[in-house]
């Protein structure tokens, strides 16, 4: 019987109307905004499931990437997932999903992460939870903060290509973090009407060593800087901003950021009572088993093997023994080996971003192997908190 559903880019600018509609009905946006969502990220990145050839619900895809183990992973981040009303229950977000990370594996999209309505149905495709993006507030009054040597400079104007040259910069991005899409660049500078965003550059615009973008808003019956993004390259720069973000205690009460569940920027503070005020979980798909385990770093003075074995349900390309051999910070794959290292492609996730470690993987019977094997993993795969402040 053929199959009464099909995945593919919309067949014309009907259908990418029909598919705003639906995703404008789902996250409850007004139409006005599809033109723009839908160019920023080029209706080519969309796709779009049909019912009998009617336009049902899509999902976007943005093509970016992510820090693991201190080297950028080629990652796919899934948004805007929606099916209309009148078609859910059927199955279709399912389908919609398993034919979007087929078609991410033939292209060796390594990674796919994405943050979950509903965690059971990613999980069912083999998603599982990567990392943390949590919402922080710190009251001014109880900064003690150390000197710095550095001044801040105002910026005439938010220019992208200058945030993301000193972005750029990071000697060690922070597990997690994106080399961000153009859309997420536009987000943090974008305003509404009537607001004021204030950037500034710590040390100078000709030699910075960090910057801040925030707006000031009324929050919870007080002032609060509302950090949009902020980098420092150096422990003086971390410093001298939170000396700048003092500096405005007299009329604020407190700024709020988004971060991962550690913020080692706190620990350089003599006294803080920041505190955690939302907390929120990301997923990790691996989409190719073997790009994902060759892009990823390992430790640079070890030589070893892993010898895996993965069970994937749906990409069947990943499903079997893999030997990872690893030598000067690289890793490579081939088929066979003796699969010591046995896990489901979803108990991976965890695994690859630094969430969890192969000991606790084992703990919680989500992976069985000898423990001399489990050693090596230890070394391969070290625990590092992931991060990631953006939202798509």
């Amino acid at each position: 019987m053929k199959n009464i559903w099909e995945v593919s880019v919309a067949s014309d600018h009907d259908e990418s109307q029909l598919l705003g509609k639906i995703l404008c009905q789902c996250f409850s946006f007004p139409q006005s905004e599809w033109e723009d969502y839908g160019s920023s990220i080029g209706l080519d990145n969309f796709r779009v499931i049909r019912h009998q050839g009617k336009v049902a619900g899509g999902l976007a895809i943005y093509r970016m990437g992510q820090w693991f183990g201190g080297r950028y992973i080629p990652m796919a981040g899934l948004a805007a997932v929606g099916i209309a009303p009148e078609y859910r229950g059927e199955g279709m977000a399912l389908e919609l999903l398993r034919e979007t990370l087929k078609e991410l594996h033939a292209e060796k999209m390594a990674i796919s992460t994405l943050y979950p309505a509903v965690q059971s149905l990613y999980r069912r495709v083999g998603y599982e939870y990567g990392g943390t993006r949590c919402l922080w507030e710190l009251p001014l009054s109880t900064l003690k903060v150390k000197p710095s040597q550095l001044k801040l400079e105002r910026m005439k104007r938010l220019e992208i290509e200058a945030l993301i040259d000193v972005y750029h910069h990071q000697t060690d991005p922070e597990n997690g973090s994106l080399d961000r899409h153009p859309v997420l660049w536009q987000n943090i500078i974008k305003t509404a009407e009537n607001e004021e965003i204030y950037g500034y550059w710590i040390g100078s615009s000709s030699l910075p060593q960090g910057y801040i973008i925030f707006q000031q808003k009324a929050v919870g019956g007080s002032w609060s800087l509302e950090i949009r993004d902020w980098l420092t390259l150096t422990p003086d720069a971390t410093n001298c901003l939170f000396s700048f973000l003092a500096s405005h205690r007299s009329q604020v009460a407190k700024c709020r950021w988004y971060g991962g569940a550690i913020e080692p920027k706190l620990m350089l503070l003599t006294e803080h009572q920041a505190k955690l005020v939302d907390y929120e979980e990301w997923m990790v798909r691996i989409v190719n088993l073997v790009a994902a385990l060759e892009s990823r770093a390992y430790p640079i003075n070890l030589e070893t093997e892993l010898h895996l074995s993965v069970i994937d349900d749906l990409l069947e390309e990943n499903e079997g023994n893999f030997v990872l051999e690893v030598a000067a910070g690289n890793g490579q794959v081939r088929r066979g080996g003796r699969g010591e290292f046995k896990l489901k492609i979803e108990s991976l996730a965890p695994l690859y971003t630094g969430l969890l470690s192969p000991r606790q993987l084992q703990h919680m019977g989500w992976l069985e192997c000898t423990e001399a094997v489990l050693q090596i993993a230890e070394y391969l795969f070290p625990t590092a908190p992931p991060a990631m402040p953006d939202f798509f």
